[in-house]
């Protein structure tokens, strides 16, 4: 389906494909948006007219000017060789980049660190338990055999006795005692204390390292911060823009769909770890509509030029270029990049 406004005999033919905030396109409504204010500016002060024809796809853009269907297309085209093979490009009139897009719910799940933890210590665990039992029924009997009226580890009932004694002894590496639970006799004592010192020298620190590596692989598995971490996620971008390039390029799983907004419903559903594409479109989303459920996880990477596309050897290419970069030097340019863009 094609879209045209402003009908005119020699106008030129601009496509354009839904891109905010450069390119905002609404039903019943006129495309605003910040490369729709620079292009109005731009071919005014050239004295052209012209016409918004608006593709079902993005890849249309470039094929589009190719073809000679459209004079020029806009909605954050980033200049690349490849595209450049097909069409002439513009000035460059905005630098940007790739964001990634996440959920804000995303959290380390407690359950499974806590069974990567007994996963990773898993045989050292097994003698911890078997070392501690040992020690609990060596407790029992030193204070049934040397503080026999005095024991609190109920000399008369040994199967009572030596679960104290287990109890205690697996409190007493990290805590040298709990409660009433105490050794009365000397040889008991010692023992505590020898056991005490194995505890908070050798497995408290052991346990805490493994907990660490736990959380620490839990983050790596969850947490994406940069393009580092995104290799091997499912990612979902906007099929034939340099976003999909680059994540293909990067080894990602890649759900490529066929507007960007598609994407954020995969984000939401949890169907994807996250969304990738260009930084202001990702920010104009999450200021506007994804506010409360995701977040821009990361600085800005992949730097990128925006330009307008035009037919090779366009004839319209050199006066364009001139009132483009005069219209860049004023302060009218700069106020419409902190209208829809921000400071």
């Amino acid at each position: 389906m094609v879209i045209v406004f402003s009908l005119s005999a020699d106008t030129l033919k601009v496509a354009l494909y839904d891109f905010p905030p450069c390119v905002i396109i609404e039903k019943d409504k006129e495309p605003t948006g910040f490369d729709i204010d620079v292009l109005d500016s731009v071919l005014k002060r050239a004295g052209h007219q012209y016409q918004y024809v608006i593709p079902e796809n993005f890849t249309d853009l470039i094929n589009g000017v190719d073809s000679g269907i459209y004079d020029c297309a806009t909605s954050g085209i980033t200049i690349t060789g490849e595209r450049e093979c097909k069409v002439d490009f513009t000035h460059p009139y905005l630098n940007s980049g790739l964001s990634i897009l996440i959920n804000k719910s995303d959290r380390i799940n407690p359950f499974k660190t806590i069974l990567r933890y007994i996963s990773n210590i898993g045989p050292m665990l097994f003698l911890i338990l078997i070392f501690t039992g040992l020690y609990g029924i060596l407790i029992f009997f030193l204070e049934k055999r040397f503080a026999r009226k005095e024991s609190q580890f109920s000399p008369d009932e040994p199967l009572k006795g030596i679960f104290n004694s287990y109890y205690y002894a697996n409190v007493s590496t990290t805590t040298m005692g709990f409660g009433d639970f105490v050794p009365k006799s000397v040889p008991g004592k010692i023992l505590t204390v020898i056991m005490a010192t194995i505890g908070i020298y050798f497995i408290l620190p052991y346990a805490t390292a493994n907990m660490n590596m736990a959380l620490q692989q839990e983050q790596e598995i969850y947490a994406i911060s940069s393009p580092e971490d995104l290799p091997g996620k499912v990612v979902a971008t906007e099929e034939g823009t340099t976003s999909e390039t680059y994540l293909n390029n990067l080894g990602c799983n890649v759900i490529a769909v066929r507007n960007i907004s598609e994407a954020y419903v995969l984000l939401d559903q949890k169907k994807v770890d996250a969304v990738v594409f260009d930084m202001p479109t990702i920010k104009d989303f999450v200021k506007h509509k994804g506010k409360n459920k995701f977040k821009i996880s990361g600085p800005m990477f992949d730097w990128q030029a925006y330009g307008y596309a035009l037919k090779k050897d366009s004839p319209y290419r050199k006066e364009i270029n001139e009132q483009l970069v005069d219209f860049m030097r004023t302060e009218a340019y700069w106020n419409l990049h902190k209208k829809w863009l921000g400071d």
